[in-house]
């Protein structure tokens, strides 16, 4: 109780401090910017922006750092709390049972306490200075997703449903397996398939699950490397049964999520356009827009830094 008093008060707390009051109405009459701005929304907004491997991103951190006039100091703190953003929503989470890990309500409150924190800090480190990255933050993501849309819809109209390649926002992970080359997507009866797990796949599915092992083939447009044949031995980012690349009406529907454009992961549709409020399917407030995990010998194979992002292309042809 006491645990949970605390983390109120925090959020209340930067709410005070930021002047946060969705759709409050300055006094020169103009709608509070706030209302559609990321820092207030429960996303990795710096990790997104500040490391992922994209030329468009890196060209927004530059005018970023140059519109506001920042510091390599300043830059530095905005990236530290880049990973802070990722890093303590983990580590918060590891320290709980494993039924609690997979409460949603839980998931959501860790999220609201780590991003209360993140904008605290902001306020305390950049002082008045603050509502300058708040303004920038606000323009850059209305602007960024307006871009992302339509880059991302030019793409999928081209490919896919064609030879099954898509433009993913790519993430990494640790395995459970300390060196594991394999990647992560969001269907749980792949994974099942490549491990053996015939009996965790509903019988009317097996059949189509039921030529193993289920490999893809990455490609990073920003390095020009690629790797193939690699094994699916992993569920997530997020969602479990978004099996995204599949058609509504092809021969394994796309089981959740119909509503969306063949190609286009929930996750990406939740963190950007507020997609079933925003939240997976188990109700989690999804907090960056992955449709695919990497571990870390993939990523290094596709030329990426560690813990940095990217939008890659993914060949799923050889998924059921």
């Amino acid at each position: 109780m006491y645990k949970k008093l605390c983390l109120t008060l925090l959020v209340v707390l930067s709410m005070l401090l930021s002047g946060f009051w969705v759709n409050e109405v300055q006094a020169d009459g103009s709608a509070d910017f706030k209302s559609d701005n990321p820092l207030y929304g429960d996303k990795e907004v710096f990790n997104y922006l500040l490391w992922t491997m994209d030329e468009k991103l890196e060209k927004d951190v530059e005018k970023l750092q140059e519109d506001l006039n920042l510091s390599e100091k300043e830059m530095d703190f905005l990236k530290e709390w880049g990973l802070k953003e990722r890093s303590m929503v983990t580590e918060s989470l590891n320290q709980l049972s494993p039924q609690d890990q997979q409460d949603a309500t839980t998931f959501n409150r860790i999220a609201e306490d780590v991003f209360a924190q993140r904008n605290l800090a902001l306020q305390d480190f950049f002082g008045e200075r603050y509502t300058l990255l708040e303004a920038w933050i606000s323009e850059w993501w209305k602007e960024e997703i307006d871009y992302r849309n339509q880059w991302l819809a030019a793409r999928t109209d081209v490919n896919a449903d064609i030879d099954r390649v898509s433009r993913v926002f790519a993430t990494q992970y640790n395995p459970n397996t300390s060196g594991a080359y394999e990647v992560a997507l969001p269907d749980k009866y792949v994974k099942f398939a490549n491990l053996g797990w015939i009996s965790n796949i509903p019988s009317n599915l097996r059949t189509i699950y039921g030529k193993p092992p289920y490999v893809v083939n990455v490609y990073n447009p920003a390095t020009g490397r690629s790797v193939r044949s690699v094994k699916v031995d992993e569920v997530g980012p997020w969602n479990t049964d978004d099996n995204y690349w599949d058609a509504k009406n092809g021969t394994n529907p796309r089981r959740k999520f119909t509503d969306l454009p063949l190609g286009t992961p929930q996750a990406y549709a939740a963190y950007t356009n507020g997609h079933n409020g925003g939240k997976d399917q188990s109700g989690r407030k999804v907090l960056n827009p992955a449709g695919i995990d990497l571990t870390p010998r993939v990523a290094t194979d596709l030329g990426l830094k560690s813990l940095q992002n990217a939008w890659i292309d993914v060949r799923y042809e050889y998924l059921p």
